[in-house]
């Protein structure tokens, strides 16, 4: 959640770990297992063992350090709460690569950036790396996607993201394929979300990275209203019914362009799930302004419509 206002160079001799991964996107075919995947972590995380807990129960302890939760409404979501002062600066080396691959526009979609590369990226969009996203919701194909890439590029990522990967593989997020050594969504698929404790502002930035109790819950209700509409398939439906039969297609055109213009990647799927996070669970002003083609008095009344049978809870 964004807050603040090349690509084929692959060499011969990594052709067959990118032969496998096209094949994982239906890029190419093939038939036999191409390459295994290595672990490189040791020690297990101390946070990675989550424990479920309510939206108030999760919003409402400043814990000092990092923390796994199972949400209580709906267990597919796990929540990844960074504590400590450093919280903004893990969750940034853990989430803002996966980010950039999945779902920012302008960034290569089938290559993983490096660390040059993504502080580039972050600083053309006029960002600081701790706050370019103040909390993340990612699918179970966002990380097997950044791991199988990364893993046919020869590229080693950084040490909170492989600390990441042994986490996911324990809970049953991701698992390795028998088949291809390609790691691949676990059935039924969840949702992660990551955000942050409190944190003071830092002085010596333009941006302001105070993260104070409301805008924890906050971000907390937009990224959990991202894993509903990605793991609960009635309030998919709902959002999706509400897209193409409430909205017009003025509406709609508003909201695709809107959201272009903030750097998230065009997909539809996409869209409609920023349209619920933002319409519905974010306070208007925080994404939603005046740049969008809708009057506010409009957007209030499509909030309440929408609200009117909603199937989840709404905390803001």
């Amino acid at each position: 959640m964004d807050y603040n206002k090349k690509d084929s160079y692959i060499s011969r001799r990594k052709f067959l770990k990118c032969s496998a991964v096209a094949a994982a996107y239906g890029l190419m075919k093939i038939t036999e297992p191409v390459f295994s995947v290595t672990e490189e972590i040791s020690d297990y995380p101390s946070w990675g063992f989550p424990r479920i807990a309510t939206f108030e129960e999760i919003t409402g302890v400043n814990n000092p350090g990092t923390e796994m939760f199972q949400y209580f409404n709906n267990p597919m979501i796990y929540v990844l709460d960074f504590g400590g002062v450093n919280g903004l600066r893990q969750q940034a080396m853990t989430i803002n690569r996966l980010d950039v691959l999945t779902s920012r526009k302008g960034a290569p979609k089938y290559r993983v950036l490096n660390d040059d590369e993504l502080i580039d990226f972050i600083k053309r969009q006029n960002a600081n790396r701790d706050i370019f996203a103040l909390g993340f919701c990612s699918s179970p194909d966002d990380w097997l996607k950044l791991y199988n890439l990364a893993e046919a590029q020869g590229m080693h990522l950084n040490r909170d993201e492989t600390d990441m990967k042994a986490v996911l593989l324990k809970i049953g997020f991701i698992e390795i394929s028998n088949e291809t050594g390609l790691y691949k969504p676990v059935e039924p698929k969840k949702a992660l979300i990551t955000f942050t404790e409190e944190q003071k502002d830092n002085p010596e930035t333009p941006q302001n990275e105070e993260i104070t109790p409301y805008n924890r819950k906050v971000v907390l209700s937009h990224e959990i209203s991202h894993g509903e509409y990605s793991t609960n398939q009635m309030y998919h439906e709902y959002c999706r019914n509400f897209w193409f039969r409430v909205l017009n297609r003025n509406e709609r055109t508003a909201f695709r362009d809107f959201f272009k213009n903030n750097g998230i990647y065009d997909t539809e799927s996409l869209i409609i799930d920023e349209m619920q996070a933002n319409l519905v669970h974010t306070p208007f002003g925080i994404m939603l302004n005046q740049d969008i083609e809708i009057p506010k008095a409009k957007l209030e009344k499509l909030k309440e419509i929408f609200l009117e049978k909603c199937p989840i809870s709404c905390y803001l």
